[in-house]
């Protein structure tokens, strides 16, 4: 996946969320939804699975800032990873 972003998170402190359930996956960039995929493909499934995410400050290992302008950055999805729930109910209430 390729994503745009409409700020530079290099400028300050952001808060990134992600809600993953069995209806839904929604992305949070800055409290803002950022991407609503509550539609079958590849990338997003429709039950419960495994995200890991690499947060870190930018810097590469030579210690250079990373330039924004360089967007789009990449992340990436395995869907050979599985974790099924063992309920069909709402698994975030």
């Amino acid at each position: 996946m390729r994503h745009m972003l409409w700020c530079d998170p290099t400028e300050e402190f952001d808060t990134h969320s992600i809600l993953w359930n069995s209806n839904q996956i929604l992305f949070f960039l800055v409290k803002v939804l950022y991407k609503n995929a509550n539609y079958t493909n590849i990338f997003f499934p429709q039950e419960a699975n495994l995200l890991i995410s690499r947060i870190w400050n930018g810097m590469t290992r030579l210690q250079e800032e990373t330039d924004p302008k360089k967007a789009p950055f990449e992340s990436f999805h395995n869907p050979t990873l599985q974790c099924v729930s063992t309920t069909t109910k709402n698994q975030w209430e």
